[in-house]
């Protein structure tokens, strides 16, 4: 039993341990960030406990209650939604698949076309993308903890002003997909190192564009990710990228964008030199599910234990920012996620944690590229008080990646540990 999120970024484990697995294997998808499926936003939650318990009294217990019949495959099919970095609860249905992959989705190929349109006449494009290095800012984090702090992706015309674009018209009528959308292209490019960024977004009518999936391609790993080598400089070759595993209904009247870029900072570490890409010839395939007008599966609500009980000393805060240096060019992404002081009302201990986190880069330098951090933890009870604080910077030149880290641990105020790092690995085609 594998259960995921599409606000995760586990979204396609799901998916390929059903697909591969001999041995019996089911799968539960639904909108959630990096929790637990009873708790997790955005909602709706499921009962994730009544769940495990069903599946273990079948495989544990040899109760034979019906687990080892439920569909192989139940996700979340997500509504069209505007662009919005915290989601508390996302509009959609379940759809159940007794098999996966599932004979309900079709395979419908859209051709990237001159002027920018997708679904247009198939044929030479011949257009460069050189996205400069600060598109991939309208991302979210790795790791999505909350529907509560914009962790999500935002509002992609920013990025998609820093890529090339491709554009269906309104659609005729509601496109729901399932699965992997696949991106072929045929491509060039003057370095022999670059990467390729592609999303799918949904345009509504005033612009706004909603970030459905994403693939990206470190180049150099074309035709193995065991053993890269570098890009022919100019000589065109042919790539195929699965996108994420999604479960998306387009509704009618929206447009479709594929958007690639060359970059997408702070996602991707740059490659050591601005490439130029030069699209040849491309199509998209999308998974087109049959569509489904309700719930086709019901859970039961969400149960968990009683509330841990505890006083708020500090109250938890989440800061983010852009700042944009107007005289060297820099631009850098900035965290602070306070996790507040909290006491146990239990056992008395008190908790508490910070993170601080910059990334900074010149969109026309991919050797300015570096990120820095700050961790504080920090436990007391009575008169007995420890914390750790750790620093790490990661920065690169075009031969190697650099790494420095310090960690300083506190009783008291009195420095009991410390201890510094030092590590340079080589680039290796990345």
């Amino acid at each position: 039993m594998s259960i995921g999120g599409w606000a995760d970024f586990y979204m396609n484990t799901v998916s390929h341990l059903v697909s591969n697995l001999s041995a019996p294997a089911k799968g539960i998808v639904g909108p959630w960030v990096h929790q637990y499926p009873h708790q997790a936003d955005p909602a709706p939650q499921i009962g994730f406990l009544q769940e495990a318990v069903r599946w273990w009294d079948h495989w544990l217990k040899g109760i034979e209650n019906g687990v080892d019949q439920d569909p192989a495959y139940r996700v979340w099919m997500q509504d069209t939604v505007r662009p919005k970095r915290a989601h508390k609860a996302r509009a959609g249905h379940w759809v159940a698949e007794q098999d996966w992959p599932t004979s309900r989705t079709t395979s419908r190929v859209m051709a990237l076309a001159k002027d920018g349109v997708l679904g247009g006449d198939q044929g030479a494009l011949d257009v460069s993308v050189n996205s400069p290095l600060d598109c991939g800012f309208g991302t979210g984090r790795y790791f999505p903890m909350t529907g509560d702090y914009p962790e999500m992706p935002g509002d992609q015309r920013d990025d998609d002003s820093r890529s090339v674009c491709f554009d269906t018209g309104p659609l005729a009528q509601d496109l729901d997909i399932l699965g992997a959308p696949t991106l072929k292209l045929r491509l060039s490019a003057d370095k022999p190192a670059a990467q390729l960024i592609v999303r799918l977004c949904e345009l509504h009518e005033d612009g706004a564009s909603t970030r459905i999936t994403i693939g990206l391609l470190n180049l150099a790993h074309r035709d193995s990710f065991k053993h890269p080598s570098e890009i022919p400089i100019d000589t065109p070759f042919e790539i195929t990228l699965p996108l994420d595993q999604i479960a998306y209904r387009i509704k009618a009247g929206m447009r479709l964008r594929v958007a690639i870029s060359s970059a997408y900072w702070p996602f991707v570490w740059p490659a050591p030199e601005l490439a130029t890409l030069t699209l040849h010839e491309g199509t998209i395939e999308l998974p087109v599910h049959e569509g489904s007008s309700g719930d086709e599966w019901q859970f039961e609500e969400a149960e968990g234990a009683e509330p841990w009980k505890h006083r708020v000393l500090r109250e938890p805060s989440y800061q983010k920012t852009i700042v944009n240096d107007l005289v060297t060019g820099e631009i850098s992404q900035n965290h602070d996620i306070d996790e507040g002081l909290t006491k146990d009302l239990e056992h008395g201990l008190i908790s508490g944690a910070r993170a601080r986190e910059t990334w900074r880069i010149h969109p026309d330098d991919p050797l300015s590229a570096s990120a820095e951090s700050h961790h504080t933890q920090e436990l007391t009870r009575g008169d007995w008080a420890v914390r750790t604080e750790t620093f790490a910077r990661m920065w690169s030149d075009a031969d190697s990646y650099h790494l420095t880290a310090r960690i300083e641990a506190y009783e008291g105020d009195d420095l009991v540990f410390e201890r510094d790092f030092k590590e340079s690995v080589p680039r290796d085609c990345a």
